[in-house]
């Protein structure tokens, strides 16, 4: 054998040596990070929170194990197969990450939300911010710079390794042992866990039932495109000229102020006409308005069928609904989508351990967004409305349109473009990815129409067309800028005409008398004006009060004197902190 060969197996062997010393701390830190983010963190979140959810631990927790290995798998593979200077710096910036993301959850989140129902329950301040930068860079700098620099021939830094690992892991896995010890009702199913009135399994959802039926008699449809701003309206227009070609009869308010800035408490407002005390909480306004006396309340004492069709959280809680909303019905949840749901607990996990600054890439991610997962099966069959442009569309197109002797007041909530990626600057909203969802929205409303067209009831049918609210454009300081929220209107009696374009200043707070006009009632609640009664000279005053939405909530009351879309036109007549979510 020449000295080459002899070479060659010596070298041979040494890198087997050396790989065979990477496997144990290449396993134990691959660990760290997938069984943190894919099994321990969203484990304990939802024991913590099983009052919450309306599924089944054994709904998400396979798929989260499969995440795991897969993760860990990939890790291990990777540094075993490495060079030797890059198996170092992988394998110490993921043993870093892992006691970084363990560290942030544990300790760093101060009084954030911890589930991520409150993406921001404390104000993150730029100081907080910036500490909790520095804090990561020097742990993260320190875990790569120190074994690259120090030669660790007695092996103390490979012992380190596996000790912090062991740890880490060790940490997580009585996480997960206490959590299942101090919480065993997490694992019966949704019906025989938390007895809690206050419990998400509790909560009854508005079901399909109802959602494409047809009176014979009197029809009142409330349609609510989310987050329909003038502007959207507008623009739309621009983008697709022909979208409003079905709204024969009908007049399109282009001055139009909604009451409420967001979803919450807009739409309960918009149907009851409660006003909401902002010292209140979410689930005491929700419950009491609905059960007040109210023109829901009225109209189905005059032999409506009220159908609301809606988000549940935003706009109602489930739990209380009066028995006079026709499509509340028992039933149970039922899990069609596991590996979406266990990506969705991920994402929950991903919120407690990212640092501060990019815990608002989760700020959509909450319990009722895993929730969301679990489509409801009522004793008759019907499944729980869905407010997405696609899953609004599918329910309609499903049922088909059913005729019915019976009078309806039916209210339908579409997301719009609320969910897309913009500021809606006046800018932004022209780009077609707005115009395109708000399109979406009315191919809902357009099946409608079109249909009572068909069976010849139209004509007789009072409509609403119009948005919860407008933009935000920012929701965590005061109004710069006005916002109008489109409104279109077709009263009873008028089937045919180019759609009309009004300039009179209306508001949310005329809807009902609208209605109540169209439907030639005469109702004991009597605020706001029929807007067909409003002339386009006349000067009015109308209220818009306006939230932060985002840590302590700070109300604006505005007063608006003259045309909405000029901000002069803006005086803020209140301002009060409230130490609270608005959310809570």
């Amino acid at each position: 054998m020449d000295n080459n060969t002899k070479k060659i197996k010596i070298s041979f062997w040494e890198k087997m040596q050396s790989r065979k010393k990477r496997v144990l701390p290449a396993i134990l830190v691959s660990l760290i990070i997938p069984f943190l983010l894919c099994v321990s963190v969203p484990f304990e979140i939802y024991c913590n929170n099983s009052s919450e959810f309306v599924f089944r631990v054994i709904d998400f927790l396979p798929y989260c194990i499969m995440f795991m290995l897969g993760i860990a798998s990939f890790f291990v593979s990777l540094l075993l197969l490495l060079p030797n200077v890059a198996y170092k710096v992988m394998l110490y910036f993921l043993l870093g990450l892992g006691f970084m993301l363990f560290l942030q959850g544990t300790y760093l989140n101060g009084n954030l939300s911890l589930t991520g129902d409150n993406m921001a329950g404390a104000e993150i301040t730029t100081a907080k911010m910036a500490v909790n930068i520095i804090i990561w860079l020097a742990v993260m700098a320190s875990f790569i710079t120190i074994p690259l620099v120090i030669k660790d021939k007695a092996g103390y830094i490979r012992l380190g390794t596996i000790v912090l690992s062991v740890i880490v892991v060790a940490t997580q896995i009585m996480s997960v042992t206490f959590s299942s010890i101090n919480n065993k009702d997490a694992f019966l199913p949704p019906d025989q866990r938390n007895e809690s009135d206050n419990a998400a399994n509790k909560e009854t959802p508005l079901t399909t039932k109802n959602l494409t039926n047809l009176s014979t008699s009197n029809n009142i449809f409330y349609f609510v495109v989310d987050r329909f701003d003038e502007e959207i309206a507008e623009s739309t227009k621009e983008v697709h000229p022909t979208i409003y070609n079905e709204l024969t009869g009908f007049t399109w308010f282009q001055d139009n102020i909604s009451i409420y800035g967001h979803t919450f408490p807009a739409i309960c407002n918009m149907l009851t006409g409660a006003e909401f005390d902002a010292s209140q909480k979410r689930e005491d306004y929700l419950d009491q308005a609905y059960k007040a006396d109210n023109p829901l309340k009225e109209l189905h004492e005059m032999g409506y069928d009220i159908n609301i069709y809606t988000d549940l959280y935003y706009s109602y809680t489930g739990r209380n609904m009066p028995s006079y909303i026709s499509n509340l019905e028992k039933g149970e949840y039922v899990i069609e989508d596991r590996f979406g749901l266990s990506f969705r607990m991920v994402q929950l996990s991903l919120f407690r351990s990212v640092p501060l600054f990019a815990k608002w890439a989760f700020k959509d991610i909450n319990s009722s967004t895993c929730n969301s997962y679990a489509n409801y099966h009522s004793e008759s069959a019907e499944v729980n409305y869905q407010t997405s442009n696609k899953g609004a569309k599918k329910l309609v197109d499903i049922k088909g349109f059913t005729k019915t002797n019976n009078k309806q007041f039916t209210f339908i909530h579409t997301e719009g473009a609320h969910n897309l990626e913009t500021d809606y600057s006046s800018s932004a909203i022209t780009i077609p990815s707005v115009a395109n969802a708000t399109k979406n929205s009315f191919r809902v409303i357009n099946s409608y129409l079109q249909k009572l067209k068909e069976y010849g009831l139209y004509k007789d049918s009072t409509i609403i067309i119009t948005g919860d609210h407008g933009s935000a454009k920012n929701d965590l300081t005061p109004r710069t800028s006005p916002t109008l929220t489109a409104l279109f209107v077709k009263p009873a009696g008028v089937d045919s005409g180019e759609l009309k374009i009004s300039k009179a200043q209306t508001s949310h707070a005329d809807i009902w008398a609208t209605i109540h006009k169209s439907e030639g009632i005469t109702s004991r609640f009597n605020s706001g004006k029929n807007v067909f009664d409003i002339g386009e000279s006349e000067l009015r005053t109308r209220y818009y009060i306006w939230h932060t939405y985002y840590g302590a909530t700070k109300e604006y009351v505005y007063k608006i004197c003259g045309e909405g879309k000029n901000f002069d036109n803006w005086h803020e007549e209140r301002y009060t902190y409230y130490n609270k979510e608005l959310m809570d």
